[in-house]
């Protein structure tokens, strides 16, 4: 009797007992000094664990990746891919495949927390990766980003930091090339951070995934972070109101099938043109491109790409032949903000017979991608503004900014207004 109580007890304290620790697996890749976080990763995405490869804190971390230690290249041009929330580096798995045998870029990719921690925070962290990482290459060179869904606005946000925040860093790099893949630079419905919904906000935010709580249109994130005012001049505009410095280009372009990301054709946006269409006919009554948050924010992330410079050249033509109407600003918008095969994850993959976006990637980065995969890749490399601009890896040296066009239509840039957005909100 005793011995059975005394194996009993035994029993239950081993029941009580944490299980022995198991020894993680080894970081998958090599162990280089001269990487960055001292590692480069295997070109398989797919069975990465993105968790382990974060620094402490959950902080952000840039990685290398390549097909064995010595395949590390520091010389080549950094590309560095981006995903979105819930995602992870293997969704762009078949942009690394387009350039595992570059000879011109050297792929990295960029792990973050995509829920555990907010959106800019995660830009913050890929800020002070890329000032690093700048830091071992050294001044003077180029760099390119290719981000998607969230990755859009995680990168937006850390390229704003190098432009105007406190520790800057983008006059560091000769050229600075962006392209970002069916992001949603429109945010989504929900409180503002200001006045009362602001005090909601504080209720409700812990229980609210931290990676969704900057993606509402009226969020700080979008409108600017009042507290900011003297003392990051980014944090204080917003991700989409600080200006692209001279070495930077941004690029947009959207996936064909309708997904969670609207763009200009598509749900709260669809105003937009006519909007847009007023403001050039008529600035004395329409000021501005004017509307919902969602509308302007998804305005502003226009005014700042490259191609705007081209679309507001047509809408002016267009203007003066007293031809713009809703439909021609449309036809407008998809000429210089393209769509390709796929949904919003489809987007990134091979579409065999049709253009796809990784036939863009190849066309705008030029030399250095792998044999095309899709017939579409057969075209001529023609900019989606239809100016021919073909490859620009040849291009050695930025062309000079042009001056902004006289109806560029942005709102002056001031102090985010305590009511809660600088924009007529309709939310």
């Amino acid at each position: 009797m005793v011995r059975r109580l005394v194996n009993f007890l035994a029993l239950i304290c081993a029941a009580a007992l944490p299980p022995a620790a198991r020894a993680d697996p080894p970081l998958p890749g090599w162990t280089v000094a001269a990487a960055p976080n001292r590692r480069v990763l295997p070109l398989d995405l797919s069975r990465l664990d993105e968790s382990r490869l974060l620094r402490s804190g959950n902080h952000a971390a840039i990685y290398a990746i390549a097909a064995s230690a010595r395949d590390y290249h520091r010389e080549r041009i950094p590309l560095i891919l981006v995903h979105g929330i819930n995602g992870g580096p293997r969704d762009l798995q078949p942009v690394a495949q387009r350039f595992r045998d570059s000879r011109t870029y050297q792929l990295y990719v960029l792990c973050y927390a995509s829920t555990q921690r907010r959106t800019h925070e995660n830009g913050q962290d890929f800020a002070g990766e890329l000032r690093a990482l700048q830091h071992a290459l050294g001044p003077n060179r180029d760099l390119v980003v290719v981000a998607h869904s969230m990755g859009g606005l995680v990168s937006r946000w850390a390229l704003n930091e190098l432009a105007e925040g406190p520790g800057r860093g983008i006059e560091q790099w000769r050229r600075v090339r962006f392209i970002a893949a069916d992001s949603p630079w429109h945010g989504y419905d929900g409180p503002s951070d200001r006045d009362l919904q602001g005090l909601l906000m504080d209720v409700a935010r812990p229980l609210i995934p931290a990676g969704l709580d900057d993606m509402r249109s009226t969020s700080n994130m979008f409108q600017g972070f009042p507290d900011q005012q003297g003392r990051d001049a980014a944090a204080f505009q917003g991700v989409l109101r600080v200006s692209k410095p001279r070495n930077v280009d941004i690029h947009l372009i959207f996936a064909g099938q309708r997904t969670v990301v609207e763009d200009y054709s598509q749900g709260h946006l669809l105003p937009l043109a006519g909007k847009i269409a007023d403001h050039y006919r008529d600035e004395i009554h329409h000021p501005h491109v004017d509307g919902e948050a969602r509308l302007t924010n998804f305005w502003h992330a226009l005014i700042e790409t490259s191609e705007f410079y081209s679309f507001d050249s047509e809408l002016q033509r267009l203007v003066g032949q007293r031809r713009l109407t809703a439909a021609a600003v449309t036809g407008a918008l998809r000429r210089c903000y393209p769509k390709f095969p796929g949904d919003h994850l489809g987007v990134l993959a091979e579409h065999p017979g049709q253009r796809s976006f990784l036939d863009y990637l190849q066309e705008r980065l030029g030399a250095g991608a792998s044999p095309a995969h899709s017939a579409g890749a057969q075209k001529s490399a023609v900019d989606p503004a239809g100016q021919g601009r073909g490859s620009e890896a040849a291009k050695q040296v930025p062309p000079a900014k042009k001056a902004a066009p006289a109806r560029r239509a942005a709102p002056p840039r001031k102090a985010p207004a305590k009511s809660g957005t600088a924009v007529k909100s309709g939310e």
